[in-house]
């Protein structure tokens, strides 16, 4: 068994995480999340967000079979509704967990994304990155002959969750 890549960051000022890295292991296991046959379970991750997200605040994300992350939260939001926030995500990742694939391709990677829009809703969107390889030619450097040409990210809405409610909404209906 190898051991797992956890990433553990400390918030930036005005923020918090909405889960502490026990609580979100423990959550995993309990869920039964898929996992490479090498490692024990997924990893783990608690990280500041970089930059403003298209879609809302962003909670998490999920990429099956390999990683979960929890994105910290500003202080407007409290620590009990950021838990609870979270906590919802994770369970909806569950679900889609256990309908998907881990996909180990190096050219394409789909993940998916908790965010909390502004109307108050947990918005799960499916993205998709796909990588067009440069071709190496013997006269390049070896150390770039892995780089990507190009990165290509396509972001959709497949959900919503009323955070009040806790009702899934397939995108067909709204």
């Amino acid at each position: 068994m190898l051991q797992n890549n956890d990433a553990i960051s400390k918030p930036k000022k005005s923020r918090h995480f909405g889960f502490t890295s026990p609580d979100l292991i423990q959550l995993i296991n309990e869920l039964n999340f898929q996992h490479s046959e090498y490692q024990k379970r997924l990893n783990v991750a608690l990280v500041n967000p970089k930059g403003k997200a298209k879609f809302g605040t962003i909670l998490a994300s999920f990429c099956p079979g390999q990683y979960l992350t929890i994105f910290s939260v500003p202080d407007d939001i409290t620590p009990k509704r950021a838990y609870s926030l979270c906590k919802t995500a994770i369970h909806e990742f569950a679900i889609i967990d256990n309908n998907s694939k881990p996909q180990w391709s190096k050219q394409k990677r789909k993940s998916f994304r908790a965010y909390l829009s502004n109307f108050n809703n947990i918005v799960i969107t499916e993205r998709n990155c796909s990588l067009k390889l440069a071709k190496y030619r013997s006269t390049a450097k070896f150390s770039n002959a892995f780089n990507p040409k190009g990165v290509y990210v396509d972001e959709k809405i497949i959900r919503t969750t009323d955070t009040h409610t806790h009702k899934n909404t397939p995108l067909d209906l709204i």
